[in-house]
């Protein structure tokens, strides 16, 4: 999805919220013509490991890290493995981050 159709998107979401404050036709409650951000929604609560993983990722980037390398040695540093309890390489954290959508 490009910039251009997120900001569209964003207007027709707007649109809708300001007709259901004021009374409309409830449009949100449409959830069949939502679209479903992975970013913006999650189909279940965090697991414990990505709920401490976002904990020691705020930390992390708090820190100063920035790179994808800087911010796996402090994951490391700090004793926050993988969902193997494998150390976290540049690699490995690109790779979840993906999978969690973050990226």
């Amino acid at each position: 999805m490009t910039d251009r159709d997120e900001d569209s998107w964003n207007v027709q979401i707007a649109d809708r919220a300001k007709t259901a404050a004021l009374g409309g036709a409830g449009d949100y409650e449409r959830y069949d013509q939502i679209r479903n951000i992975r970013w913006q929604t999650r189909p279940a609560p965090l697991s414990a490991f990505e709920e401490r993983l976002a904990d020691a990722l705020g930390e992390v980037l708090e820190a100063g890290a920035a790179s994808l390398v800087e911010i796996a040695t402090a994951l490391n540093d700090r004793g926050v493995r993988d969902t193997a309890g494998r150390a976290w390489t540049a690699a490995s954290l690109a790779e979840e981050l993906a999978r969690l959508g973050a990226v």
